[in-house]
């Protein structure tokens, strides 16, 4: 038996997923779905969501502009006034804007966001590969992009001052509107699909360069925010799986479904991660030190996981070992599972257990050597990363925690309350996260004396049990499948 597929790379040195054993490949797709063509199309509906956040992401400061000069033009203070709801009087009547004025607004709207080099992006996925092929016939994809008019609602507060030592009331006005990106692609059935992607966009106007400028400094601190607050950044077992005391299960971060749910409900839900954003706002000098973050209305727009601690190529792909013998694994995964070897004293917990010596020898060698590699990978990423300086001393202790894996999110829907009555919803905000297992340093410990080793090694030894007990091996003790 020379190919074991990717069992290996499921329940070998590291466990893919700590709940789905056999979920085998890149993408996990929906209930319902599991052809190779289906994986392909989630797989494209995700690429596109990307490069449209990206773009999104990549344009931040654009969105935050000074007032217009005169009356005519939609994005100065006049015409703001008139088309928009003053948020100081609690009006909650929108006025009508007249077909003139909302295409006016859409046009500008369009300049700004550039959305002839969207289409041009979205479309070189077709044009620049051939994944898709098959999906796209090398021809465009998007169909449409357009404002949705009916969606444009302006608000605007003139009760907001630069700081304390010049209490002038200014004006401030976010204009909202959803974008319609209408794109095409080949189904499962060879018939012609059409889609609808409708980021929202937002567009903050003042009339005082100081108040944009703040504005922008908020959108570099959050996403630069890996060099702060360790809860809005460097995670740790107990970040996400309080009270969950196992930390072998963190490793079902590595499947993709899992790991979003639990950003999206982190970034929801977490006290403590809403509370360090704030004091982002509570050093900064100006208008908004008093205003704060709600994030009960956040959603994971996109997430990409950047890299993560796992088994070398060559393990997961092939069955035998480079001598041309059996491979460590065939024995605890096609026979019974013995946990009779040598006695080990683990970190947590204290007391001495026995392990199975083929999984705990084969993770001692191959294990260390990828954890090394990983924290060596990291390290140059955010080397590469503005304002963070790996030789510093707080951050190189950042970077040598028992570190496993790190990704990035694009959120959407973060809300900054200015006042009482007036709070903006935010455009899209990449966010930085690495996750370790308990935070302490690595120092290439034996297994059992770190916890990132003891975590690996516990997560291995049920994932075997969990392939034995679906494919039905766990009866046929003593056994060795040909």
């Amino acid at each position: 038996m020379k190919k074991l597929l990717s069992i290996i790379g499921v329940v070998g040195l590291v466990a893919s997923s700590g709940s789905t054993v056999l979920a085998c490949g890149a993408k996990p797709v929906n209930e319902g779905e599991g052809s190779g063509l289906q994986d392909l199309i989630a797989k494209f509906n995700a690429k596109i969501a990307q490069v449209i956040t990206e773009h999104f992401s990549d344009r931040t400061e654009k969105f935050n502009i000074e007032a217009k000069d005169g009356s005519n033009h939609p994005f100065s203070r006049t015409k703001l006034m008139a088309n928009g709801i003053n948020k100081d009087a609690e009006e909650s009547n929108y006025p009508e804007i007249d077909e003139e004025q909302l295409g006016a607004i859409s046009q500008n709207l369009s300049t700004i966001l550039e959305t002839n080099d969207l289409a041009a992006s979205i479309n070189d996925i077709s044009s620049k590969s051939n994944e898709f092929d098959i999906l796209t016939n090398n021809g465009p994809i998007v169909s449409k992009i357009e404002f949705d008019k009916s969606s444009i609602k302006i608000n605007y507060t003139r009760s907001i001052t630069e700081s304390e030592d010049n209490p002038v009331s200014l004006f401030l006005a976010d204009l909202n509107a959803s974008l319609k990106i209408s794109y095409k692609y080949n189904g499962i059935n060879s018939e012609l699909v059409s889609k609808e992607f409708t980021p929202n966009l937002t567009l903050l106007i003042s009339d005082s360069d100081n108040i944009i400028d703040q504005i922008n400094e908020i959108y570099t601190e959050i996403q630069e925010s890996y060099n702060k607050d360790e809860e809005l950044t460097w995670w740790k077992h107990s970040t996400l799986y309080e009270p969950v005391v196992e930390k072998y299960k963190m490793f079902e971060m590595y499947s993709d479904v899992t790991r979003i749910w639990r950003l999206q409900a982190h970034y929801q839900e977490n006290t403590r991660f809403n509370e360090a954003l704030n004091s982002i706002l509570v050093n900064l000098d100006g208008t908004f030190k008093d205003s704060t973050f709600s994030l009960d209305e956040v959603e994971v727009l996109s997430e990409t996981l950047n890299s993560k601690v796992s088994t070398g190529e060559s393990v997961i792909e092939t069955y035998e070992t480079e001598t041309g013998g059996t491979h460590p694994l065939h024995k605890p995964l096609f026979s019974e599972l013995l946990i009779d070897g040598q006695s080990h004293n683990f970190v947590d917990p204290d007391e001495s257990r026995q392990v199975n010596d083929s999984i705990f020898n084969l993770l001692n060698v191959e294990a260390k050597d990828q954890i090394n590699s990983y924290h060596e990978n990291l390290k140059d990423y955010y080397a590469e990363k503005p304002n963070f300086d790996v030789q510093d001393e707080e951050m190189k202790s950042l970077l040598d925690r028992d570190n496993f894996m790190n990704g990035s999110v694009a959120l959407q829907n973060i809300k900054l309350n200015v006042t009482e009555n007036y709070s903006v919803k935010l455009n899209t905000i990449n966010m930085e996260w690495v996750l370790a297992v308990s935070g302490e340093t690595w120092n290439n410990e034996p297994i059992n004396e770190s916890h990132i080793g003891e975590a690996m090694y516990w997560n291995t030894e049920w994932g075997i049990q969990r392939f034995q007990f679906i494919w039905g091996l766990q009866e046929r003790k003593g056994s060795v499948i040909q």
